[in-house]
């Protein structure tokens, strides 16, 4: 068989390379491993299996564990051949000089590699052609490429940014917390000016009822001698004796006129938001 042919008969019919770890179905048909377990893969969803070469259906998912052995060796022996014939400079199909390029296939071929229905339709060149037409190719996309030094440079510029960041923040960090500092002073001071104001109103107001309840004792005294006096003058029996006896001073005063003494939480409140108003929050 010629290695063309032979070529032909090694190809698998899903991926159209050379055969990788083959295996057979029950219909005869071989196929690289991999590509028909994809193929059932995608088949499971039906639950319909079949060749995709003689669209034999098989009533259950074909097993494809098993390599073809013997068709595993004539593959490595043709891919071993390849190998030797395009290490020569030769096409392992045709046996002539690799003398093109197929862009496509990224491969060289020979001029009848060229005619066959395998590149046809394919970017092919000359091999000096190609290879010129890559370096060039190349020359461009390394001008489009930025220049180490642009991205050194890039690098240094983006670092000293880092750096005026750091500077800026404690700069701000720093005025921040001479603020904050003034600020917790000025409440320190409100806070005892706030409390001595309480204080001070607390102790006039203690005053004020101190001084009232020691009034209202010395009113109940009075009252108290005054009850005792009118109960003897009206226990008195001796007509002469009451018309003698002088009647005490029985006005009194009105209780209802000792109001309790309170504490101005509206004065307080004044004081607190005056000296609130006085700190300035924006340094």
């Amino acid at each position: 068989m010629a290695a063309a042919d032979l070529g032909a008969e090694l190809l698998c019919s899903i991926c159209r390379d050379i055969y990788t770890d083959p295996v057979t179905l029950n219909c005869g048909h071989n196929y690289c491993q991999i590509c028909i377990q994809n193929l059932l893969f995608t088949q499971d969803r039906s639950g319909v299996y079949t060749c995709p070469e003689c669209r034999t259906q098989f009533a259950i998912r074909p097993r494809v564990e098993k390599k073809n052995t013997n068709l595993c060796n004539i593959t490595e022996q043709y891919r071993a051949r390849l190998q030797i014939e395009e290490e020569m400079g030769k096409c392992p199909l045709h046996h002539q000089l690799l003398e093109y390029y197929c862009f496509e296939d990224v491969a060289r071929i020979c001029a009848a590699c060229c005619a066959s229905a395998q590149h046809r339709g394919h970017q092919l060149r000359p091999l000096s052609e190609a290879a010129e037409e890559i370096r060039q190719d190349s020359r461009n996309l390394l001008e489009q490429l930025v220049s180490e030094d642009k991205i050194d440079s890039k690098i240094q510029g983006l670092q000293e940014h880092m750096q005026e960041i750091k500077e800026k923040s404690a700069t701000i960090k720093k005025s921040v917390t001479i603020l904050f500092q003034d600020i917790e002073s000025r409440l320190t001071a409100l806070r005892r000016r706030v409390l001595k104001e309480i204080s001070n109103q607390e102790q006039q107001a203690s005053l004020l009822t101190s001084g009232m309840i020691e009034q209202l004792k010395v009113m109940k005294d009075d009252l108290h001698c005054k009850i005792i006096c009118v109960e003897d003058l009206s226990n008195m029996t001796d007509d002469l004796t009451v018309l003698r006896t002088e009647l005490p001073d029985l006005s009194c005063p009105n209780i209802e006129d000792f109001h309790n003494p309170a504490i101005d939480e509206d004065l307080i409140t004044k004081t607190l938001n005056t000296g609130l108003a006085d700190i300035s929050i924006v340094g």
